[in-house]
Parts: structure tokens; sequence; C-alpha cells
């Protein structure tokens, strides 16, 4: 096994309660596996599944590793409950999702998931609201987009006072995947968890495992984190009795083909069956899903341009499409400001190159 395949292994083998099976993991690899699971947000789950072994296996300055990622969760934590508190008095509804959300619902302990940054959904049509209102608060926004994208552009990294980033989503995923994952079924379906001494809104049951299933598979080298396999690992064997409901609703949206690769990875990363609810669950017959969504989203590599036909296919109207594909070429201050670039053969020229390099 590799490094990559034995820090799975052990994490998700921790999530879910099984630490006690037997899994070949090479003691001289131990040093490996903990440097790998920090960048994969996998640090405390390690910990949980290397407990049994003697602290000589514990590279120097561990414990203090172990204490950072608690106290950014903390730190994170409490960032997205002063960007919740400005913008719930503002009338802006906000819902927690990713990696906070699951971590207070789906596992045992919410410190086992590390988290690297804070995530909440608006309203779309409120948006820029609350960017707006975050940074009047002080909040610092980074990035800068085509002025015409806005709109397709599925969050904006905010970070707060307390140094630690929120990003705000509008959209749940990038481009086509965030059309079929529509916001307003999230917010109709929420549920809802407590962090500190506020309530918070929250993805379902079936909207939770989608969405990490989807963000696994889609993201791009290095956002395809193992922490995001190990949550649809998690959540699919923690109610694997309510299998054929969930597997109807991603069949519902056409990303079943998402969800089934993304279970079938972990599992077999793992090691741990996939459980027998499953099985029959997949078994069954499937609504054909969109053939160029298959095409953009179902391998390995990126396929970009297959990614931007796919959104402008299910995006809007005649005029919203041809806004979108205008929009590449009309640039503002700010995007020009960052990428150093803009005017009709400039952004011809980067377009040109995305579509060489594939990225």
């Amino acid at each position: 096994m590799s490094t990559r395949e034995q820090l799975f292994a052990l994490a998700a083998r921790a999530a879910v309660g099984h630490v006690d099976l037997p899994i070949s993991i090479d003691d001289a690899a131990i040093p490996a596996i903990v440097a790998l699971a920090g960048n994969e947000r996998l640090l405390p789950l390690a910990a949980h599944g290397l407990q049994h072994l003697p602290d000589e296996w514990k590279p120097d300055g561990w414990d203090e590793l172990v204490f950072a990622t608690a106290r950014d969760a903390v730190l994170i934590e409490a960032s997205m409950l002063e960007a919740h508190g400005l913008l719930s008095a503002d009338g802006i509804r906000v819902m927690a999702i990713k990696g906070i959300a699951t971590a207070h619902l789906d596992y045992d302990d919410p410190g086992l998931r590390q988290v690297g940054d804070g995530d909440i959904l608006v309203p779309y049509q409120q948006h820029l609201d609350a960017i707006d209102i975050l940074s009047g608060a002080g909040w610092i926004a980074p990035s800068a987009t085509l002025p015409s994208h806005r709109d397709a552009v599925h969050a904006v990294p905010m970070r707060g006072p307390l140094g630690r980033d929120v990003d705000v989503h509008q959209h749940l995923a990038p481009r086509a995947l965030g059309v079929l994952l529509d916001q307003a079924d999230f917010f109709a379906h929420a549920t809802t968890f407590e962090l500190g001494d506020t309530r918070l809104g929250a993805p379902s049951v079936a909207h939770r495992l989608l969405h990490a299933a989807v963000h696994y598979e889609a993201s791009p080298g290095r956002y395809k984190r193992l922490s995001g396999l190990v949550d649809v690992l998690l959540i699919a064997h923690r109610h694997a009795v309510n299998s054929s409901e969930l597997c109807a609703t991603a069949d519902e949206l056409g990303l079943r083909f998402l969800l089934e690769r993304a279970l079938r990875r972990a599992s077999a990363l793992s090691g741990l069956a996939l459980p027998a609810e499953w099985v029959d669950a997949f078994a069954r017959p499937c609504a054909k899903p969109d053939r160029l969504l298959v095409a953009a989203y179902n391998g390995e590599t990126r396929r970009p341009v297959l990614e931007e036909l796919a959104y402008i296919r299910l995006a809007g109207g005649p005029v919203d499409k041809v806004r979108y594909l205008s929009g590449y070429f009309r640039t503002d201050a700010a995007y020009r400001e960052r990428f150093q670039r803009g005017g009709l053969w400039s952004q011809a020229r980067y377009l040109a190159s995305r579509v060489r390099s594939r990225s």
C-alpha cells in the first residue's frame, strides 16, 4: 500500500469506528503518513487511528501540531459564528456547509474532522450584499473575477479579523454542478446543529452526502483532499439504512454517477466492504445522466472545455449564455490588477493556454 492508501485506510476506519480491524501499516512509513495527514486534513483521525501505538511513533513536534490543528478549528468556528452574526443581523439566511457541518452532524467527535476554513451558503440573490456586509466589517476578499462571470462564481473566500477564511458560497459547486445542486433545494430541506450558543442551518443527510461526493470527485488536484472522501464513506455507512432514498436523490439530480464513483473509491481504498444496502441501491436501474456532464466530470483528468460547455448548456436562456461567453473578454480594473492581463487578445491567449494545458 502507498502512503496515501495507508493514511486513508487508517483515517476511514477511525471515522466509522473500526479502529480494531486489522490494517497493514508499515512502521517506517508512519512519519510520512503523519506528514501527509496534515495536507489531507486528516491529522486528528490519523492520531486516533494510531493511538494504540507506543509514543515512540510520534515524530518531533507531533503534540504541538495536533494542538495547532485544534486551535485552528476553534478560530475557524469562531470566524463562522462572527460571519453568521453579521449576516443574520441584516436578514441574510446563512447555512453552514461542508467540513464544519459534517463534523458536528456526522462524526462522533467534531474534533476528529480537521478543517482548513469555514464554508457558508447564502441565497444567491444576496451574495453580493453578504460580501459587502463582511467587507464593511473589516473582512478581506482576496480574489477577483471577470465582472460578467460573478454570477457563476460558486464562492468568495473572506478573511476575518481572526485571520481565518470563511468561503461565502452562492453555489454549492462550480459551473454545471452548481446548477444541478440547487441551493433552494438545500435550504428547503435544511437541518440544524448547535455551535456554541448559536443554532446553525445545515444541509440534510442526502445533500451532505451528495455534496461531499461531488466536491471530491470534481475538485482539481490539490483540492481533492482525502478528508472529503472520508466524509463520503462515513455518511454512507452511518445512513446505509436510507441508501435507497439517498441514491434516489442523487439520481433525480443526474449526479448518481459521481456519488457511486466516490463511494466505491472510498470503499476500495479503505478496505471496508460496501454496505449491503448500498450494493442493492446501486444495483437498481438509474436515469441516464446528461452525456456532456458525464464527459466533463467522469474521469481523473480535468476537461475545462467540456466543463464550460456543460455549464453553458445548463445555465439560463440564450441571453445568459451570450453574456457569459462574451464576459471572457470584458475585464475590470480589479481583474486586470490581479492577473496582469485584460483586453481581447490577452484574454484570447489566456483561454488558448487553458485549453492546451487542460488545467
